[in-house]
């Protein structure tokens, strides 16, 4: 019974076929449109993704579970409609979010994005860095090879010099 006295029913509420949108899709704090795969450089790994949910009218009191895999091992719980990641290291992601209700969970929206290697943490320029370092080791040796024998040769001419003038 209420305050007013009337009786109230509690009723579990309906469920309700959603869907979820992803809005936004920042990189660096600049907007782009989430319906692609991106491929990023080193440097553009300020990530903010926002989504919204369409079919729910529950005033903002949604809840959504969100994982970034290849950084998440577990989905996390969140009321926001976005979601940031800064400083991301390089490497292959995929972010799912859905929206979670009691026992309730429908199909996430995702969307890959990798971020590249820096060019020094490449293979083929670590490679590069190598074998210079040992072409220039390799002409350190070979001149310091060549100046010992030089001075071998004088040292011997000299020897030569010194005998012939002491006979």
């Amino acid at each position: 019974v209420s305050e007013t006295g009337l009786y109230k029913c509690l009723l579990p509420p309906l469920p309700v076929k959603s869907s979820i949108q992803l809005t936004d899709f920042q990189i660096n704090e600049k907007k782009h449109k989430p319906d692609s795969v991106f491929t990023l450089k080193y440097n553009q790994n300020n990530i903010k993704i926002s989504y919204v949910s369409l079919g729910y009218d529950q005033h903002g009191n949604i809840l959504y579970e969100y994982k970034l895999e290849g950084l998440d091992s577990v989905w996390r719980s969140t009321h926001g409609t976005s979601v940031q990641y800064p400083y991301l290291p390089p490497g292959d992601y995929v972010f799912s979010v859905r929206v979670a209700l009691s026992n309730n969970k429908n199909n996430p929206v995702t969307i890959h994005f990798a971020i590249n290697n820096p060019f020094w943490k490449t293979w083929w320029f670590i490679s590069l860095v190598v074998i210079i370092f040992f072409s220039l080791l390799y002409l350190f040796i070979q001149t310091r090879i060549k100046k010992i024998q030089r001075r071998e040769q004088e040292k011997a001419h000299l020897e030569n010099k010194f005998f012939e003038l002491e006979m």
